[in-house]
């Protein structure tokens, strides 16, 4: 709804957990406690996620798994949106194939 609505009028949208800002300190610009800006070398036809760790390509699926491995989370992913809208629905359909 808010990709929607778009009150600020902008071309890209994230979405962030709050949870990231917990132990922030006051380090952002004009001393505020956090700025947000779109990756430097963002692709603007996919949606980016966060970056935990260097994935491994030597581990089977088996592997990533059962021993929980991973290397992006959910906790910020930014795009433009109309590939946000394409992703969402994808993710849509995936989920109710799955319940």
């Amino acid at each position: 709804m808010a990709m929607e609505l778009n009150p600020f009028r902008t071309r890209f949208f994230c979405w962030l957990d709050v949870g990231l800002f917990r132990d922030l300190s006051p380090s952002g610009v004009n001393g505020s406690c956090f700025s947000l800006g779109l990756p430097p070398k963002l692709d603007i036809d996919a949606v980016a996620y966060t970056e935990v760790s260097r994935p491994n390509s030597n581990l089977s699926v088996r592997q990533i798994v059962s021993e929980d491995r991973f290397w992006v989370c959910g906790c910020f992913f930014v795009g433009r949106i109309e590939v946000l809208q394409v992703w969402i629905r994808e993710y849509m359909v995936g989920h109710e194939c799955t319940s």
